[in-house]
């Protein structure tokens, strides 16, 4: 099930291209879900996923989608 999460400052979209995060999803001091991406996210890098939380999407800027919202999907049932 998909879910809504804020991105961070540091989200970058490109035109033609989405992108798939591996990410840790956490809830900040004001009780706001927020991602937080994970280092390494080249695709041979698989290491960080046993810290992962998420599948996040990141929308190419040829879609119509907010760049402060991401959808995300939770590799455990929450």
């Amino acid at each position: 099930r998909w879910r809504w999460a804020r991105a961070p400052h540091t989200l970058r979209r490109e035109a033609q291209k989405t992108f798939w995060l591996r990410a840790r999803i956490v809830y900040a001091d004001d009780g706001v879900l927020r991602v937080e991406p994970l280092h390494g996210q080249a695709s041979h890098m698989l290491g960080n996923l046993a810290q992962a939380d998420a599948l996040v999407r990141v929308p190419g800027l040829h879609e119509a989608a907010p760049v402060e919202i991401v959808r995300w999907l939770a590799f455990t049932p929450c």
